[in-house]
């Protein structure tokens, strides 16, 4: 497996195969059977996540291509809709949805963060102006509203949801492979490939 996600309800949970297997399925927590499974695409995915507020829709990203899928339970199917991204063409390694689930930002392997409507499934634009080298690799939601992200050189930043533009930033030892929230929020834990466990704590304002 190379992502999995829980619905916010955690009635269900929603795999995706690797690079030889590519394939997205759904389970039921309770039982820990399958419900339900396609192809997450023609070309490799990397990562899914469900919304926030519904078990029926998620979100599925990889190569030069991002998917809002439908879960049609009755009908043990899921539904994919591509997103129109224009011209862009990226990588994604992972999504962040907003918590009303009227967005969602996708971190590539460019260093951008593409942000697609999903209601429509439609590109809107892509942020900072100048790309994080290495790629993002990781991403959380602040309580502030703002986008924290980890990337491949190093770098921790803070970007505003709205502009996607870098407020604070700061450097840790090595890639950064995770992001973790304290319960309050007020500071945050991120793993890197530095340190065999997690390898730093601060607080999101302090990130500086």
């Amino acid at each position: 497996m190379v992502s999995l996600s829980f619905s916010y309800n955690e009635a269900y949970l929603a795999s995706l195969g690797g690079q030889d297997d590519n394939s997205l399925v759904i389970w039921d927590v309770a039982s820990g059977d399958p419900i339900c499974g396609t192809p997450a695409a023609t070309d490799t995915a990397h990562t899914v996540k469900f919304f926030n507020t519904s078990d029926i829709k998620l979100v599925t990203g990889g190569n030069y291509h991002i998917r809002v899928w439908h879960f049609d339970l009755p009908n043990k199917k899921i539904r994919p809709t591509n997103a129109n991204m224009g011209q862009s063409k990226r990588v994604t390694t992972n999504v962040l949805i907003d918590p009303t689930d009227t967005v969602a930002w996708c971190g590539t392997t460019t260093g951008d963060i593409m942000e697609v409507t999903l209601e429509r499934a439609l590109f809107q634009k892509s942020g900072p102006k100048k790309n994080f080298s290495m790629g993002i690799t990781c991403s959380t939601l602040l309580p502030t509203g703002d986008i924290l992200v980890g990337t491949g050189d190093g770098t921790i930043a803070k970007l505003s949801a709205d502009r996607l533009q870098v407020k604070a930033q700061c450097q840790v030892l090595g890639e950064v492979t995770s992001l973790a929230q304290t319960q309050d929020g007020s500071h945050f834990f991120c793993g890197t490939t530095g340190a065999s466990a997690a390898a730093a704590t601060a607080s999101p304002h302090g990130c500086r």
